[in-house]
């Protein structure tokens, strides 16, 4: 995919279809602390993502979130209540960048599968996810 930002919102936003960036200046039940857009100008596919951070602090828990191969793109609300358990599972060996759900479902989708994956989860989720 060819991606014009994938990051924070910082003032790049002029290529942004208007109501990707509307979105997400508008999205805002909670106090959001980060906020996120990718999008795609081959496909014309954009994800918004507004984040109220509470299992990772911390900016590794951004989202969008790619995968570290690169393979799937995550917009993620909600908890996988097991997540622990599957990172330990998918091993130590892993080079995490943090300590969120997030990315956990995300290399839980290169080694299994998106089905196989969502299958081990104990969730409460809503997700959006690109990959082939």
């Amino acid at each position: 995919m060819a991606s014009r930002d994938f990051g924070r919102l910082n003032g790049k936003q002029k290529f942004l279809p208007k109501f990707c960036f509307e979105w997400v200046q508008r999205s805002s039940t909670a106090v959001p602390d980060d906020s996120g857009v990718f999008y795609d100008d081959s496909t014309g596919v954009g994800l918004v993502h507004r984040r109220l951070s509470i299992l990772d602090l911390s900016p590794a828990g951004h989202q969008p979130m790619a995968s570290h191969s690169g393979r799937y793109l995550i917009i993620f609300n909600g908890e996988v209540y097991n997540f622990e358990e599957i990172r330990k599972e998918l091993g130590p060996a892993h080079a995490w960048r943090g300590h969120s759900d997030t990315e956990v479902m995300l290399e839980a989708f290169e080694r299994w599968g998106v089905e196989g994956a969502v299958q081990r989860f104990c969730r409460d989720v809503c997700f959006c996810s690109l990959g082939p």
